[in-house]
């Protein structure tokens, strides 16, 4: 299994989790992932690639809706 398959998988398992005990506000409040185009224009305004990893986190969900909901105070 790939990077980015096992971190779906992981984001299923927590977010599922998640739902369960009472903190679907925050799974709700994940921003959706960023688009091949914006990753590029990361690594363009970075001058160096992304790693695998972050790539595949950041494709995943890149940061939160609100702060005010979120997993961090804003």
């Amino acid at each position: 299994m790939d990077t980015k398959a096992r971190l779906r998988t992981s984001f299923d398992q927590i977010e599922r989790w998640m739902r369960e005990n009472g903190a679907g506000v925050l799974v709700d409040n994940l921003a959706p992932g960023a688009t091949d185009a914006e990753l590029a224009e990361v690594e363009r305004a970075l001058g160096f690639p992304l790693t695998t990893s972050l790539r595949a986190l950041w494709s995943e969900h890149a940061g939160q809706r609100s702060p005010a909901h979120g997993f961090f105070p804003s």
